[in-house]
């Protein structure tokens, strides 16, 4: 299946146009889906198991030599020699061989009637073997055991599950949790023996005797050694490349041996002393070498090993470090097996045996190590609950492009890698990447991530001026609609008016240049409060108040405007100012709207509306000062 990745990466990245690709195996058919071997019996025909056709592999020019062996390994030739005989040269060569069953020592494990369970070939023997059979005998519970006594029993067989340890898939269970596993067994008419060594197989007459460490002996039709898995590392200790001690070919970040041109991946390596028994680091390690392939510099670093199954019925979920030292909290209901690991008030590992809506909260709280309160984990204990019914819609189901702190532009990214980085109060959070430290408005989504009191945090820690920022919002938004809905103030019929004294002032020379130099001056102003939140050695005194008077700056601007401008619009360099200043004037009141007003517009929708409103302030902001420029040079040059 590694392979298979492999190859269908490097012709997603081209390399199939640039280099060979040859491909040995030696079962007779191409790479097919071995974690639904189950299906097999059920299936007429194994073609339909296959992750790829033959057709696939002609089409994409990669050479496929199946039903054949590799018999060594030549580093020094960069040459494979197959067992017909045949060499073949690369000048990359990549080890992707899996790995075996595991067979016991036990005498008469070779006996006709004993069988493994790892190949298309192992499943048609044994399909084979039970249509005649009435009692099986399936050594090993964990997962492929479990699969294997399950389909024994679907062929209508008479099956028991010896185990050698405490409990039922004892990789990924505890007693206590594994304890509901075996329940469905029993309701499913299997019986299981645990903590039972399978000592011997002897045939008698037409059947098999299966002699135990303790207890009577069993005779049964078949036996299914299941007990496990075996990296197949022999070709690279052949070629003398180094191999761990649990076995496996030993690999570095690369995914390379010890010979720079030989790689390894899959079930058959040892990564930092971590054997995997599961398809999705195979993957991520063909992922990371097919890039590799393709010219990217990227590494792989390790894999988590947590992992969610469908079997005999039950979800079976673990996460993260479930067996990791530290508290554990659990919950047993009537149904279902809940249980979550705690580290230093972080959540480390979780396993669920039995269906739980919240299965997948669970599972990205463990990957962003999500701390946890020890009142939270009380009443975990108590209702098996670690989250709210609309969970979903809080900032840990934000993708990690979403803005949290607009003031210092933090996203959800960014606070998760904090998280996982050791942060665990808002304050650490706030400190490590600036989020929350300005305007403070952030500090209940921040808590979020922490597992505290967001709500009394900031309540603790809010702005002030709110209310004096609503009024300077609405009255700002009003007045910049008043320039474009309001048609220019008329000329004076009559010199001898005061109404023509008043319009001189955005007519008079002097007077006009008076506003106008006013204007910019309170820009200036405006913009260096803006500038405050961003440098922390100028941060003093209440950032509400702060932003309350930012806003009031606005609303000033827009009343000298008018006696600038007599609400003209003006023509060509200043008709674009002034729909650049209005544009940037109405922005800002529509974020102040949208501060003031966060209660109401919460969630992700709201916090993109304010996003909006914030990054069209700043586009209108940006050509200002440049036209401004323009408009003075025009004024006194012409």
């Amino acid at each position: 299946m590694v392979s298979w990745r492999l190859c269908q990466q490097l012709v997603d990245r081209g390399v199939h146009q640039q280099r060979k690709i040859v491909v040995f195996g030696e079962e007779p058919r191409a790479a097919y889906d071995r974690v639904n071997l189950t299906k097999m019996f059920g299936l007429t025909d194994p073609d339909e198991l296959l992750l790829a056709k033959a057709e696939w592999y002609d089409k994409h020019a990669i050479r496929r030599e199946s039903d054949r062996h590799i018999l060594s390994i030549d580093r020094e030739a960069q040459t494979v020699l197959d067992d017909g005989g045949n060499l073949t040269s690369f000048s990359d060569c990549v080890i992707a061989t899996g790995s075996r069953a595991f067979v016991p020592e036990i005498d008469g494990a070779r006996l006709p009637g004993v069988f493994v369970y790892r190949t298309i070939a192992d499943v048609e023997a044994i399909k084979e073997a039970a249509t005649s059979a009435k009692r099986g005998l399936v050594v090993g519970g964990g997962l492929l055991g479990l699969e294997a006594a399950d389909e024994l029993r679907r062929q209508g067989i008479e099956t028991c599950i010896v185990q050698s340890s405490n409990c039922l898939m004892s990789r990924q269970l505890n007693p206590d949790s594994a304890g509901y596993l075996l329940r469905e067994v029993a309701s499913l008419g299997m019986s299981v023996r645990l903590t039972t060594r399978t000592e011997s197989i002897e045939q008698v007459d037409c059947h098999l005797r299966v002699n135990f460490d303790q207890g009577e002996p069993m005779d049964v039709d078949l036996v299914v050694l299941a007990a496990g898995v075996r990296p197949r590392d022999e070709l690279a200790h052949d070629a003398e490349l180094p191999v761990a001690i649990r076995g496996g070919i030993i690999i570095d970040d690369n995914l390379q041996t010890e010979d720079p041109n030989v790689f390894a991946i899959g079930e058959c390596v040892s990564h930092h002393g971590v054997l995997y028994g599961i398809v999705a680091p195979g993957y991520q390690q063909a992922d990371c070498l097919a890039a590799r392939f393709a010219g990217e510099n990227k590494q792989y670093e390790g894999s988590d090993q947590s992992c969610r199954l469908k079997l005999l019925g039950v979800e079976v979920s673990v996460f993260g470090d479930y067996f990791g030292e530290g508290l554990t909290h659990v919950y047993r209901g009537a149904d279902s097996y809940r249980s979550i690991v705690t580290q230093r008030g972080r959540l480390i590992g979780a396993t669920v045996v039995g269906e739980w809506k919240h299965t997948t909260l669970i599972e990205r709280a463990v990957q962003e190590r999500r701390p946890l309160s020890q009142k939270l984990c009380d009443e975990f204990a108590l209702t098996g609950e670690l989250f709210r019914d609309t969970q979903e819609e809080t900032v840990l189901s934000w993708p990690d492009r979403a803005l949290i702190c607009h003031c210092t532009s933090t996203n959800c990214g960014v606070l998760r890698e904090a998280v996982m980085g050791g942060c665990a109060t808002v304050k650490e959070l706030s400190s490590k990447t600036g989020a929350g430290s300005v305007c403070g408005s952030c500090i209940p989504q921040l808590a979020e991530f922490v597992g505290e009191d967001g709500q009394a945090l900031a309540a603790a820690g809010a702005p002030k001026g709110k209310l004096l920022l609503t009024i300077s919002a609405v009255i700002g938004f009003i007045m910049v609609l008043v320039f474009f809905f309001v048609p220019g103030l008329p000329a004076a019929e009559s010199v001898q008016t005061s109404y023509y004294e008043f319009t001189q002032i955005w007519q008079d020379s002097i007077t006009k240049q008076i506003t106008g130099y006013t204007l910019a001056g309170i820009s200036v102003v405006a913009l260096l409060l803006s500038v405050r939140k961003r440098i922390k050695f100028i941060s003093f005194g209440n950032y509400g108040f702060w932003r309350a008077a930012h806003s009031w700056l606005g609303v000033s601007t827009i009343v000298v405007l008018f006696f600038h401008t007599g609400l003209h619009l003006g023509e060509n360099l200043n008709l674009w100012l002034l729909m650049c200043f209005l544009g940037l004037n109405l922005a800002g009141a529509m974020a102040a709207i949208a501060v003031a007003t966060e209660k109401r517009f919460s969630g992700f929708w709201g916090m993109r509306l304010r996003r909006w409103a914030l990054s069209s302030h700043l586009v209108f902001f940006i050509p200002y000062p440049v036209l401004l420029g323009f408009h003075i040079a025009k004024v006194y040059l012409y």
